[in-house]
């Protein structure tokens, strides 16, 4: 899913794979302008960090963040 947000000042281009995200952004929308920055994570930078963050801890084991 994406979406154009104008949030302080700033239009951002939102990529996410969760429509909450773009919920959260809805009173931010700006379809009509051109982004200056673009933000994105796919399924496999959430695995990443997955990863990354339980590597060295057990925190988070066995539960999806």
């Amino acid at each position: 899913m994406e979406g154009i947000y104008k949030i302080a000042g700033h239009t951002l281009k939102v990529i996410s794979l969760h429509s909450e995200v773009h919920d959260m952004c809805r009173d931010y929308a700006f379809e009509t302008a051109v982004p200056e920055i673009v933000i994105s994570a796919s399924q496999s930078d959430i695995e990443a960090e997955r990863e990354e963050c339980c590597a060295d801890s057990n925190i988070f084991a066995g539960v999806w963040i």
